[in-house]
């Protein structure tokens, strides 16, 4: 037998759709034959997908013949003219008028919510002066999509750009774990609020450190594999586990743009380090601008660093 086709009416957004189950024997359900699990195409969404299965339970990809039929459809919709001819060395069924109104009657339901987003837009930019400037002079849901857009791809090249311009330039030197001095350059004089973002990231890298939370050793979740939700958590495992902690911090000492403090890191791993650049590159991104970040820095270093901030003023 010839396999059935059947269209199913828009019914909102695109979503993933089940078919009808129908009680069988034993009190099992199964799926009836006619109605398919199918996914609406979100930028297409006046027709759903065609089913060509037979039988129970079996599952085979769509036809060239049913391809086919999906294009003429959406054919058929902007048109008068019947479908039913030759197409090849195959001839497509007929669309019949229920189909073809189905289709009608998707096509005005979304040009109704196109028009309710539309109202909503134009609400909206009476109190919004951004979004007032973006869609002015746009009348058409159109254009006031083309416009939302194009202002949305222009301001996330900027915010790429902006990114750029704040990338911390991470560099590792003499690393000693019991005697590092860490070292940072703003990009520009810090005001007191950027001083104290600074002071916080480091003092609570400290706390984290001398509370062993740097171990390497016991990183069960990270090294789980599988998904995370219920996972075992090995508390002897935990408990066994070497101690890892900072033991010493220095006081922060500030230079002009320049901030640095000395950290005897202990028996922690060096995942540490690792935990720190993240947190300046994330510092620096969203609140102050931190144009180098020095680990392992040198006295040297220091003294030059702060006699050219000296100079600079």
């Amino acid at each position: 037998a010839a396999p059935k086709l059947g269209l199913f009416a828009w019914s909102g957004p695109p979503k993933l759709r089940l078919g009808a189950n129908t009680q069988g024997k034993a009190g099992q359900h199964r799926q009836h034959p006619d109605l398919r699990v199918h996914a609406e195409p979100p930028h297409n969404p006046y027709i759903g997908a065609f089913s060509n299965e037979e039988g129970k339970g079996t599952k085979k990809p769509l036809s060239e013949q049913d391809v086919r039929r999906v294009r003429d459809l959406y054919q058929a919709s902007n048109s008068s003219s019947g479908i039913g001819e030759s197409n090849g060395t195959e001839t497509v069924p007929p669309i019949s008028d229920s189909e073809k109104q189905r289709v009608r009657d998707a096509k005005r339901q979304e040009g109704v919510r196109r028009q309710k987003w539309h109202e909503i837009m134009k609400e909206g930019a009476r109190d919004d002066p951004e979004l007032a400037e973006i869609i002015k002079g746009c009348e058409t849901p159109d254009e006031i999509e083309r416009a939302v857009r194009k202002a949305f791809d222009e301001g996330t090249r900027n915010l790429l750009s902006e990114s750029e311009k704040k990338q911390v330039a991470i560099k590792i030197q003499q690393f000693t774990a019991y005697d590092l001095w860490i070292m940072l350059e703003l990009a520009e004089k810090p005001e007191p609020d950027s001083k104290d973002f600074i002071e916080q990231t480091l003092r609570s890298w400290y706390i984290l450190g001398h509370l062993g939370g740097f171990n390497a050793i016991n990183m069960q979740v990270e090294t789980w594999g599988h998904a995370t939700s219920y996972m075992p958590y090995d508390q002897e495992r935990q408990k066994n586990a070497l101690d890892a902690s900072f033991h010493e911090m220095g006081d922060i000492e500030w230079k002009g743009r320049f901030v640095r403090c000395w950290f005897d890191l202990g028996t922690s791993d060096q995942m540490a380090v690792d935990v720190l650049c993240n947190a300046v590159q994330a510092l620096s991104t969203e609140y102050v601008p931190v144009k180098e970040l020095t680990i392992g820095a040198l006295q040297s270093q220091w003294r030059s660093k702060t006699e050219e901030a000296s100079a600079s003023r």
